[in-house]
């Protein structure tokens, strides 16, 4: 009999103590991340640097646009077409069976400028993408050793909170006895809800940061729990006369400033060199046939043939738009 009143006790109590472990708060099951882990999975996790990386790879492939205007661009088809004559050119070049043309810039001034403007604004990007990761970094790193602070500070308060609970308890028995008065139970009443009132502020900050760590790392809020040992201890800063100075040349935002405007004034030089002859290279090979005539008119005619040399250009239409952009209208 007493052993059939045990079985249901022990089951009741078995169940109890399931409950309250699944029942557990989750931050007291979670365990300790290190900055390290912090720091990683925020510069993962956030879409600032997956932006300015994709700005960056944009920029460096239009520097390689630019540089690829150097190399040969081959192009190859073929020109039918019946001739009854003189045989003429069709859209340009003479008609053949095949043909291959090849063109490359060989020494233009203005394309130089614009290959240089390109590369510098691939560096602002590079130096953009460094200075977003810097403050991801910045950010992550400050948000943890804030929640950090206010957790040490929240474990002594509890302590303390436990202390004038006590303290607030024995006054009241005492108050009770008749030994102080009713003005030093107010007292210690006042002195508990003070403390209470500074835990509930730990709480909310801590709260905050932990919420702005878990948008910034993707962990659910409830699981971040700083580790004081992971944080490593602030270097010992060296005075120097010439440390301000160091400190905004190795900014990466001043040196993206910088990189622009040299860009910019590169580009500028680009519109101007425009109007400077260039010097281009060019070469075309072509497979005649003989129903276009051309063994009539070219003794002796081959089958075969081909052009290679460089051509220059002199943009004298450019000159007289660019000069009646900067004469002022009269009147």
């Amino acid at each position: 009999m007493r052993n059939a009143m045990k079985t249901p006790r022990r089951a009741a109590h078995k169940a109890k103590w399931i409950l309250s472990v699944v029942l557990l708060p989750s931050s007291l099951l979670a365990e300790p991340v290190p900055l390290k882990r912090v720091v990683e999975l925020a510069l993962s996790h956030a879409t600032g640097a997956s932006i300015t990386a994709a700005d960056e790879q944009r920029a460096a492939a239009g520097y390689r646009e630019l540089r690829n205007n150097y190399v040969p661009q081959l192009a190859t088809g073929a020109g039918l077409g019946y001739s009854f004559g003189f045989p003429l050119a069709l859209e340009g070049s003479a008609p053949s069976l095949f043909n291959i043309t090849a063109q490359s810039a060989l020494l233009n001034p203005s394309l130089r400028n614009q290959m240089l403007a390109a590369k510098a604004d691939s560096n602002v990007a590079s130096l953009k993408t460094k200075d977003q990761r810097n403050q991801i970094i910045q950010d992550a790193v400050l948000s943890y050793a804030e929640l950090a602070k206010w957790e040490q500070r929240l474990a002594h308060l509890q302590e303390t909170e436990a202390d004038a609970n006590q303290t607030q308890a024995a006054v009241a028995q005492r108050v009770k006895e008749g030994i102080d008065s009713d003005l030093d139970g107010i007292r210690s009443r006042l002195s508990a809800a003070r403390v209470h009132l500074r835990i509930t502020e730990a709480q909310g900050a801590a709260d905050v940061l932990r919420e702005h760590l878990s948008k910034l790392t993707g962990l659910p809020a409830a699981n971040i729990q700083t580790d004081a040992d992971s944080i490593p201890a602030p270097p010992a800063a060296a005075p120097s006369e010439t440390a301000p100075k160091d400190t905004a040349a190795d900014n990466p935002s001043v040196q993206a400033a910088v990189e622009h405007a040299r860009a910019q004034y590169l580009r500028a030089q680009a519109e101007h060199k425009a109007l400077w002859p260039s010097i281009d290279f060019a070469a075309q090979y072509a497979l005649l046939s003989k129903f276009n005539n051309f063994q009539n008119y070219y003794i002796p005619s081959k089958p075969c043939t081909a052009t290679i040399g460089p051509t220059r250009s002199v943009p004298s239409f450019a000159r007289m738009e660019a000069s009646s952009k900067t004469t002022p209208p009269l009147g």
